[in-house]
């Protein structure tokens, strides 16, 4: 099976989270076969285009949970 790429991974992710879903940074780091850092990354684009793009007062937030 071929790894998804990064842009691939970041839209799956951004989509897992619109949805509502719970997401882990290990879980997903191992689903992609990347680093919990890559990962992490990721989210942080994320977390910057919400906030670049005017999403930040349409309560479009993420929150990290260290459980």
């Amino acid at each position: 099976m071929e790894l998804p790429d990064k842009k691939y991974r970041i839209l799956d992710i951004f989509f897992r989270l619109l949805r509502g879903e719970f997401v882990s940074v290990k879980q997903l780091a191992d689903e992609y076969s990347v680093t919990g850092k890559t990962v992490s990354r990721d989210i942080n684009e994320i977390k910057s285009y919400l906030s670049e793009n005017g999403f930040r007062n349409k309560n479009a937030q993420i929150i990290y949970s260290h459980k």
